[in-house]
C-alpha cells in the first residue's frame, strides 16, 4: 500500500505570486478557446495491451511544434503555472492551447502556497477566474488513473528514481491523458510516459 507523505512541498515561488493587478490569462482569444476533453485512448489501448508509451525521440521538444502535433492540449505543473503568472515563461506555450489543464493536486499546491503569502485573496481570485474561464480545467483521476499511478510507482522504484507524491499524481494524469507537461522539475525526465515541452523564449 503506498502511503502519502506527511507534508506537501510546495514549490517556493508560489507564496509571492501576485505581480500586478490583472491575470496573465486575459486575452481575449485565450479565453474564447474552444473547450476540448483530453484524449486517453492512447493511454488506455496501451494499459490493456500491457505496453509503453514511447516518449518522443526529443524529450523536450519546441512547444509550438510540439503542441501542433499534439492538438494544442497543455498540462502545467505549479511552477510553471506560478513562472507564466509572473510574465517569466510560458506565455507562448499557454497562447497556443486550446485548453489548459491543471492536475487537481496542482491547484491544492496554488493554494496552498497562497494562504502561505501576503497576497492569497489576490491570488485566489486570479486562480479562480483562469479556471471558471474557457482557457482551463481542472484534470481529476478516475480508476484508470490509479492503475497508471501505480505503473509509474513501481517503474520509478525499480529504478532507484522516486519522486514526490504530488508529482507521481501529475505524472500520472499526464500519462493517461496524453497531455504535454510544460514543467522545469528535470525529475520529470526519469518518466518515459511523459511528454515534456520546454519553453521557447
Amino acid at each position: 500500500m503506498i502511503s502519502p507523505p506527511a507534508c506537501a512541498v510546495l514549490p517556493k515561488n508560489l507564496e509571492t505570486l501576485s505581480t500586478g493587478s490583472s491575470s496573465r490569462f486575459s486575452d481575449t482569444s485565450l479565453a474564447a478557446r474552444q473547450k476540448r476533453l483530453p484524449n486517453e485512448t492512447t493511454f488506455q489501448n496501451s494499459v490493456r495491451a500491457g505496453s509503453k508509451i514511447q516518449k518522443p525521440k526529443q524529450p523536450w521538444p519546441n512547444s509550438e511544434r510540439l503542441m501542433s502535433m499534439l492538438g494544442s492540449k497543455l498540462a502545467l505543473d505549479s511552477n510553471a503555472y506560478s513562472d507564466w503568472q509572473r510574465g517569466v515563461r510560458w506565455d507562448q506555450s499557454v497562447r497556443l492551447a486550446r485548453l489548459v489543464w491543471l492536475p487537481f493536486v496542482v491547484v491544492a499546491e496554488l493554494r496552498s502556497g497562497f494562504e502561505a503569502g501576503t497576497q492569497a485573496k489576490k491570488n485566489a481570485l486570479i486562480l479562480d477566474e483562469f479556471l471558471t474561464s474557457d482557457a482551463a480545467r481542472i484534470l481529476y483521476p478516475d480508476e484508470t488513473t490509479l492503475t497508471v499511478y501505480a505503473k509509474i510507482f513501481a517503474q520509478l522504484r525499480n529504478q532507484g528514481t522516486p519522486i514526490p507524491t504530488n508529482d507521481l499524481w501529475i505524472a500520472s494524469l499526464c500519462a493517461q491523458h496524453n497531455l504535454p507537461l510544460a514543467t522545469t522539475d528535470k525529475h520529470f525526465k526519469k518518466i518515459n510516459q511523459l511528454i515534456l515541452i520546454e519553453d521557447p523564449t
